[in-house]
């Protein structure tokens, strides 16, 4: 942080070379800021759009440490990929729904609209999904990459939900438009087990291997409590595969990112790279929110066992891991650095409770998770307006939760008026009282009758029937 406040994260130490700010990493590693430092974290958000290319595009970097701060010229300081826009939108957008913070979000609206009508423009074949390389970035590929599609997706759910709440009638439609377009030309990609890594409509090429990423958008939604991007069955399937393949502790002790049909290495470049904060967040998190408690955990603690047993640097990890033996790997350097999406961590107990907040709304997600053989859970909820708990105990058809409030910064209490479950539910009472339901996507939005104000040492306590 500068003497005048200015957020520049730098994205890793001793490696990187000073590179700062790091718009793709920033994706997975912002809560460690955003949710205990709002406002620090949008001077590092409010640098990218000051840096944001005339045509739209948002850099890579916003400085280095040893040669300039607030600048994206420095070396691979502009790269051009769509996830970097795409990037930017979501941090901004949650930063709104975190924090209700409105003036901020009407700051970052022009830049937010700049990068939209960028990343559209920048689908040159007119499958729906801009092209141009991406924060994978050992290999650019043309046509359809599927990181970059199911990430666009999100992004054009988050725009839509944006033009929705603003009465932006007609944006809210071209969005749905290109959403539906882009989702079309992921369907054609799924082969029956998962997604195809890429494909090119203009060459007819393709790649079949798997790829950890693929279900990256789809996390995105569901963790802001949005209607998914993929169906259901399509992920709950690709998770499988994703487990089945990369997850094999026989062959690996993190999930490589991608890997042949059989499982094994494919032929490309650190063909043995793992990303294992990726995985962890795309992946795992992406599973406990289907309540695929099992296989997520047991990757978690896997990714655990190797920073903790195998590197022996329980507070840091570096990004690029060895899939067969945990080890850090990078041809020129021995590893061990402080890389900047550590505080990625920070997504599990968001997956785990089900919980964010849409403060703009007064209302928030929920949906704990229930490990088998268990019958009662408790989770912290953590948030920039309150810091909480959520409990939940499980009967034979009935489930009891209880919402508590423990600290509430900037305010006196926390205003709610619906609570959006992840799961169906069939019926919802508080105090006796029967609540609205409306289904929503994959889950349930229980409307109360009014809003209520919870303050610290204040409690909500529902009672539902699983749909």
């Amino acid at each position: 942080m500068t003497r005048s406040g200015d957020l520049y994260t730098l994205e890793a130490s001793p490696m990187m070379f000073g590179a700062l700010g790091t718009l793709d990493q920033r994706l997975v590693s912002h809560p460690g800021f955003s949710l205990f430092y709002p406002g620090l974290n949008r001077t590092e958000l409010r640098t990218f759009a000051r840096l944001q290319g005339a045509d739209g595009s948002l850099p890579h970097f916003n400085g280095n440490a040893h040669t300039a701060l607030g600048s994206a010229g420095v070396e691979y300081g502009t790269t051009g990929w769509p996830d970097l826009a795409c990037s930017f939108l979501i941090q901004c957008y949650r930063d709104w729904r975190e924090t209700g913070d409105t003036a901020f979000l009407e700051e970052m609206r022009p830049a937010m609209e700049r990068a939209a009508s960028w990343l559209i423009a920048a689908d040159r074949d007119g499958d729906g999904i801009p092209e141009g390389g991406s924060s994978w970035d050992i290999e650019h590929y043309p046509g359809c990459f599927i990181a970059t599609a199911t990430v666009w997706m999100a992004t054009l759910r988050i725009l839509q939900d944006l033009a929705v709440r603003f009465g932006e009638t007609a944006d809210a439609t071209r969005y749905g438009t290109r959403l539906a377009l882009a989702s079309a030309t992921v369907e054609s990609m799924w082969t029956g087990s998962c997604y195809l890594k890429c494909s090119d409509p203009v060459s007819g090429t393709r790649s079949d291997d798997v790829f950890v990423g693929q279900l990256a958008g789809e996390w995105i939604v569901r963790q802001l409590g949005l209607d998914p991007v993929l169906p259901e069955a399509r992920v709950r399937t690709a998770l499988d595969t994703l487990y089945r393949l990369n997850g094999n502790r026989d062959r690996y002790r993190l999930m490589p990112i991608q890997v042949r049909p059989d499982g094994s290495l494919p032929d490309r470049k650190y063909a043995w790279h793992a990303w294992p904060q990726y995985s962890m967040v795309f992946v795992d998190c992406l599973a406990l929110h289907l309540g695929l408690y099992e296989e997520a955990m047991g990757s978690i603690a896997g990714f655990d066992r190797v920073v903790r047993e195998t590197n022996r640097t329980p507070w840091a990890t570096t990004l690029w891991h060895d899939a067969r033996t945990g080890q850090p790997d990078f041809e020129c350097f021995t590893g061990r650095d402080w890389y900047m999406n550590t505080p990625a961590t920070w997504w599990v107990l968001s997956a785990l409770s089900g919980f964010t907040p849409d403060e703009p709304e007064s209302s928030l997600s929920l949906g704990p998770v229930i490990p088998s053989g268990r019958s009662r859970v408790r989770y912290p909820l953590v948030s920039p307006r309150f810091w909480g708990t959520v409990e939940l105990e499980k009967t034979a058809d009935r489930l009891a939760v209880v919402l508590r409030v423990e600290k509430v910064f900037g305010t006196r209490s926390v205003p709610l008026r619906s609570v959006r479950w992840r799961a169906p539910i069939a019926e919802a009472r508080m105090r006796g009282e029967t609540i609205a339901l409306e289904a929503r996507g994959a889950g349930t939005v229980l409307h109360l009758a009014s809003t209520i104000s919870l303050g610290p040492g204040e409690s909500l306590a529902l009672d539902l029937r699983p749909g």
